[in-house]
């Protein structure tokens, strides 16, 4: 008597696909995912590439101000170049910062 009942639920239990294309909408979904997944990894590969371009333009950039002289300043030139050097150090280790999390959030 059981194995009947077990049998007649089991074949009520039956899914019935209500569309016909569900198979194909759940593959292009998956291969879109697929493409937005790589999308994003060369998108962060050039990330790293031109954040480490800008971090050697910028001390670059902060170590030709600290020999070029800027007469119009006057002895204020040294204090403006400092404030300089220490924006340049606080957007690079901000932007070292969030593409780190940004690539560890990434590979979990």
């Amino acid at each position: 008597m059981k194995e009947k009942d077990f049998k007649n639920i089991m074949q009520n239990s039956k899914l019935e696909i209500q569309f016909s294309d569900f198979e194909d909408n759940v593959m292009e979904q998956i291969q879109a995912k697929e493409s937005s997944r790589r999308s994003v990894w060369s998108n962060l590969k050039l990330s790293w590439i031109f954040f480490f371009i800008g971090a050697f333009f910028g001390i670059f950039a902060t170590q030709f101000l600290v020999d070029f002289q800027m007469p119009f300043f006057g002895e204020n030139s040294k204090l403006i170049v400092f404030v300089g050097e220490i924006l340049v150090v606080f957007v690079v280790a901000s932007q070292f910062d969030n593409l780190i999390r940004f690539t560890l959030k990434k590979r979990e």
